[in-house]
């Protein structure tokens, strides 16, 4: 198997698992090891990278991530995406989901919820927290990084919440 296909393969499990660290870290190699004449994995692998920025909260590389992706297949996902993040707001919703999801996961020792009514659940109170953060207002000045740096400080404690 050709190195950049592993890597892509890596990224994507490493997604599926809500680590996006890794992902990123997984898609930057492929993107240095695919053919520079395989023009469609080359765009598959930019628009999964960018989604793996984006839910770091590296919102403007993964816009460029996005941007090269629909440049190289106009027709692909990345399009839409762009679109979907032209909200600041919601692309700070995602960001601060995707950190507490894979804390939630890390915790757990599993990938996957155990039945709707568990992701339902967790979903609810990521919510809630979330709406916390919005109503108290500490996020309007803040930079994208100092956004970042605030929701990876922030800790839901699943086990408390969930324990009988």
């Amino acid at each position: 198997m050709q190195q950049w296909i592993m890597f892509t393969n890596r990224g994507k499990t490493f997604l599926a698992r809500h680590n996006p660290k890794d992902a990123a870290y997984c898609f930057e190699k492929a993107l240095q090891a695919c053919p520079a004449n395989d023009m469609r994995a080359m765009g598959d692998i930019f628009y999964l990278c960018g989604v793996a920025l984006n839910k770091l909260g590296y919102h403007d590389n993964a816009r460029e991530c996005w941007f090269s992706a629909s440049t190289i297949n106009p027709g692909g996902p990345a399009g839409g995406m762009l679109k979907r993040q032209a909200s600041q707001d919601e692309a700070d919703w995602h960001t601060f989901k995707s950190i507490q999801l894979y804390r939630y996961f890390s915790s757990k020792k599993a990938d996957l919820f155990y039945s709707e009514t568990e992701r339902k659940n967790v979903m609810r109170i990521i919510d809630a927290y979330w709406q916390e953060i919005k109503a108290a207002g500490i996020l309007e000045d803040m930079e994208s990084q100092e956004k970042r740096m605030l929701f990876f400080e922030f800790q839901i404690d699943f086990a408390a919440l969930f324990s009988p």
